[in-house]
């Protein structure tokens, strides 16, 4: 099995590691869901039968109710994925068949993601912009409060500067 991650819409999926994650932030996904999603997007865009998932999720010799247990698991792949079985974006149902992963994929080498993750690490612009409006507007807020009257209306001229900031930045 290829060790690139798996991209596709927001989500990338680490074959090796079961690990998915959407726009850099890890999505919670049990095991066995994960085995079924690694199956569906290596093989994107080709049927992959209930046997072939049975398969991939339980070894030969387990016992389990499996139309139930894969049930479950294609149900975990779509609540993570957030795709609907009524108008899939991302897992389609073939009646009595098995599923198709429906969405378009790209498989980036490592040095590749490493070089997105380097990129990444560092703050966005809306982190700055962020940190300098909360920044200017507690510094604003602080030196109104200290050398203007203590009232209501001053309290509100504070507030409007802040907002005034934030909306500007924003």
């Amino acid at each position: 099995m290829d060790s690139a991650p798996i991209r596709f819409a927001d989500f990338e999926f680490d074959a090796r590691t079961h690990e998915l994650r959407r726009n850099g932030r890890p999505v919670p996904i049990e095991r066995q869901p994960a085995l079924a999603l690694s199956l569906l997007v290596t093989r994107a865009g080709r049927l992959v039968t209930r046997d072939d998932l049975r398969a991939a999720i339980w070894p030969d010799g387990t016992f389990v109710d499996f139309d139930r247990g894969l049930n479950y698991c294609l149900r975990q792949v779509r609540v993570a994925l957030g795709d609907d079985a009524k108008a899939p974006g991302f897992v389609e149902t073939v009646p009595r068949q098995g599923y198709r992963f429906i969405a378009a994929i790209r498989i980036e080498s490592r040095e590749t993601a490493a070089e997105k993750s380097a990129v990444s690490a560092t703050p966005p612009r809306s982190r700055w912009r962020l940190l300098a409006a909360a920044t200017l507007a507690v510094a604003v807020i602080g030196v109104a409060a200290e050398w203007g009257p203590r009232n209501e209306a001053h309290h509100r001229i504070a507030v409007g500067i802040a907002q005034t900031v934030h909306n500007w930045l924003f």
